[in-house]
Order: structure tokens, then sequence, then C-alpha cells
């Protein structure tokens, strides 16, 4: 039988110490989460525009 695991919304903190856990803790993510989900932004904001190619 397969067992339901819920996270809840602190998991994320486990682990983290100092400064890392007061920011996690103040801001909802985790530094690299956060390096995910801009990443993720700077790509929906420029996949309207036309790729350019490099200048050889």
């Amino acid at each position: 039988m397969w067992k339901t695991v819920a996270m809840s919304e602190w998991d994320f903190l486990h682990g983290l110490t100092g400064q890392e856990l007061e920011d996690a803790m103040s801001t909802g993510a985790t530094a690299e989460e956060w390096a995910w989900i801009e990443a993720r932004e700077s790509e929906e904001e420029t996949e309207g525009e036309p790729r350019r190619n490099p200048k050889h």
C-alpha cells in the first residue's frame, strides 16, 4: 500500500541555519529556490523577443 507524505509549508527550512534560515523564513524560499525563480522569470521576459545571433 502506498503511503502519502505531505510536506508542511515549513519543511523547506530543514537543515538551514543562521542567516540562511532567517532569509528563508522571511522570504518563503531558500537562496537556491530564488535563483531558480529568477531564472524562470528571466526566461519568460525574453520568451516573446526574437533570438539574436551573436556577431562573429
